[in-house]
């Protein structure tokens, strides 16, 4: 995923929705980069990022280089575009012969046609791993990052179709899903990482089931009592470890 920033110039993000948040730049302005002016808007072919500068009027190639550690992009040419009055936005059609370019000039006043004879060339990508599609799932946690983890289901001993599944948004609580996915409770009680389920608790004279969640935020233990009939979750106390990171 490639982003602008108009006074500093264009990244590269992972744009897996799980990945750590972390960018590369594909170009900066000066003095840390060539881009003279701004970073306007982009388009992405195989291997290549073609990116225009609006107020120093060019547009500016680059090709992505083959490195697996990183995202590594290399300028192969700075283009004028002196002859226009503000360039702000262009498309890009790959073919055979090359790129053929459209470029909007003054907020569509005109467009220009132009073909370009560079042909990038794309980088080899790891083959993608083979999906299992779900049967149901959730909603995206309110989270970004890795921050849904390590379910755990709790079962109705009396109508399995009540069942509840428990999850852990690892960057704020626990939260309850009925089995089609749709969230029923979060407890927002800090950063939980694991939870399990035990059935059959006594909790003072109440016989309970019981979840336990590991808590990072303060390297315990997040008790959580189940109602056997409703499967509502409450808050039922927090037990200290001697962990120094749980």
């Amino acid at each position: 995923m490639f982003v602008n920033e108009a006074n500093i110039g264009w990244w590269a993000y992972p744009a897996h929705p799980e990945a750590d948040v972390a960018r590369q730049p594909v170009a900066l302005r000066e003095p840390f980069g060539e881009l003279k002016q701004a970073a306007g808007a982009m388009a992405v072919v195989p291997g290549g990022l073609l990116a225009l500068d609006p107020k120093g009027k060019s547009l500016h190639l680059y090709q992505q280089q083959d490195d697996e550690q990183q995202a590594a992009w290399t300028p192969v040419a700075d283009l004028s575009l002196m002859n226009l009055k503000k360039p702000e936005g262009f498309s890009v059609h790959q073919d055979q012969g090359g790129l053929q370019v459209l470029v909007n000039d003054k907020d569509g006043e005109r467009l220009y046609q132009g073909a370009l004879n560079w042909a990038p060339k794309p980088v080899a990508v790891a083959a993608p791993l083979p999906s299992v599609m779900p049967a149901s799932q959730s909603q995206s946690v309110g989270r970004q990052g890795d921050a849904a983890d390590d379910p755990a289901i709790w079962v109705n001993p009396k109508n399995p179709a009540l069942s509840r599944v428990l999850g852990t948004n690892k960057k704020q609580g626990l939260l309850a899903y009925d089995l089609s996915g749709k969230q029923l409770q979060e407890l927002p009680v800090g950063r939980l990482n694991n939870v399990d389920v035990r059935p059959g608790f006594m909790l003072g004279s109440k016989n309970v089931d019981l979840a336990v969640a590991s808590n990072r935020d303060r390297n315990s233990l997040s008790l959580f009592s189940i109602d056997r009939a409703s499967g509502t979750l409450h808050e039922a106390g927090e037990i200290a470890t001697p962990l120094a990171e749980i």
